[in-house]
């Protein structure tokens, strides 16, 4: 998987169907008519499964850019990258060909050191695309909690665009990020993820 990514599905596995759902309507992710949701250069679908209490996401695979997504209004929530939960920064990056930023940021309510991967410099610019955040525990928190149940993986989305969501009240307080801006955790958050990050100005 590359560091910075183009236009992505990723599926949030849910046996709360309507919650998630709702909660992402919330937020202001606008619905496709396939009944997915956008959110810049990813499309989240939320998939019920029931023999699972536990939330988790998928990423699905690249994203063929459709008529309806080209003709989508610009300016509204997306994705600036995805998390992903692993034991080892320094090996995830080192099988991707990626090398990790140097400075790394305390995410307090996950648990975690979060450091950024470089980007892929081979993609077209002006292209859309996400980063990619490692996530390594540094307590026994959520994330612990995560990697634990699910292992390593995708676990966490930075989203920006949604200052103005109902939802973004019950937040918690403004931290640093790797993506040079302050994030909030969204709460209710489940233990073991998957974790929305607002993402924008204090």
């Amino acid at each position: 998987m590359p560091a910075e990514l183009g236009p992505l599905e990723v599926a949030w596995v849910t046996a709360e169907l309507d919650r998630v759902r709702d909660l992402l309507l919330g937020l202001g992710l606008p619905p496709r008519s396939d009944g997915s949701l956008s959110a810049g250069p990813v499309v989240v679908t939320v998939r019920s499964d029931r023999t699972s209490p536990a939330d988790r996401l998928i990423i699905e695979g690249p994203l063929e850019p459709s008529a309806e997504d080209e003709a989508a209004p610009a300016g509204g929530p997306a994705v600036l990258a995805l998390g992903w939960a692993t034991v080892d920064a320094e090996r995830f990056a080192d099988e991707l060909g990626r090398s990790l930023s140097t400075e790394v940021y305390d995410e307090p309510d996950l648990g975690a050191r979060a450091r950024l991967l470089s980007a892929d410099v081979s993609r077209t610019a002006g292209a859309p695309t996400l980063r990619l955040i490692t996530l390594e525990p540094s307590t026994e928190g959520r994330l612990a909690g995560a990697l634990a149940r699910h292992g390593e993986g995708p676990v966490a989305i930075y989203l920006d665009g949604v200052g103005g969501a109902p939802d973004v009240a019950d937040a918690s307080p403004p931290h640093p990020t790797p993506l040079g801006r302050p994030g909030r955790l969204l709460r209710p958050a489940q233990v073991s993820g998957p974790y929305l990050i607002v993402t924008g100005s204090e």
